[in-house]
């Protein structure tokens, strides 16, 4: 699918979430760098050049919005998540299962706790999202992130710890104002376009908007707020229903 002649700005008719398969180059690089045998510097230069690769791709199939295929995260969501302030990284007990065509595999999932008072603690993939948008040549860099509802839906009121949130109204509230001060510098400068995910919620009271396009934000001009649902604009302490 292509998008129209003369769509120069989002949203497009077309446009992907942002995760592509890693090529096998990518991930042998990545296991010798887990195994020691070789460096941060050498692991970068292979995601460098998978992502010039992927970003090529995408602008010969004619698509607008341009990620880097997310290839220097192990975890799409999780690898954000822990940025802030506040959130702690555990190793869930949840064994996932996928099937294909080698066969089965299985892993465990990396999780999170909440175990202080959430905060932003400075600009998430700033550097990676820089090296994107210096190899773009025809298309919007993207940024995708992982909707707020993603800190709570996994684990619900257990993964945050009661002590520090008493009263939850109080999670979300820091939870806006993080996510506010993370948006609002993309908006400005840094992300054309940033591309939010929402997933399924356990219970209907556990439903944050995807949406937080906050008064700050929306004045700071030009990131567009791609959700995997209708929403309305709400302020960033608004994010349940």
């Amino acid at each position: 699918m292509y998008d129209a002649p003369g769509v120069a700005s989002p949203p497009f008719r077309a446009d992907h979430v942002g995760s592509l398969l890693r090529p096998k180059e990518l991930l042998d690089a990545r296991a010798r760098y887990q195994s020691g045998e070789t460096t941060k510097a050498e692991l970068r230069a292979a995601e460098d050049e998978a992502i010039r690769k992927a970003v090529a791709f995408q602008e010969s199939v004619g698509l607008h919005g341009i990620t880097d295929g997310e290839y220097r995260r192990g975890s799409w969501h999780m690898d954000f998540l822990y940025q802030f302030g506040g959130v702690e990284k555990v190793q869930d007990n949840l064994t996932v299962k996928f099937q294909n065509k080698e066969g089965g595999i299985e892993f465990t999932p990396s999780a999170l706790r909440v175990v202080g008072k959430i905060k932003y603690e400075g600009c998430i993939f700033g550097e990676d999202f820089k090296f994107l948008q210096s190899v773009v040549k025809n298309g919007t860099p993207k940024l995708t992130i992982p909707a707020p509802s993603m800190m709570h839906y996994r684990g619900g009121r257990n993964i945050i710890d009661q002590t520090v949130y008493p009263d939850i109204e109080e999670f979300w509230a820091d939870l806006g104002e993080a996510y506010a001060q993370e948006v609002e510098p993309s908006a400005s400068s840094a992300a054309p376009t940033c591309s939010s995910t929402t997933p399924p919620s356990p219970t209907s009271t556990t439903r944050p908007s995807a949406s937080i396009s906050t008064s700050r934000a929306a004045r700071a001009r030009p990131s567009t707020w791609t959700t995997s649902r209708p929403s309305t604009p709400r302020s960033r302490a608004s994010l349940r229903p």
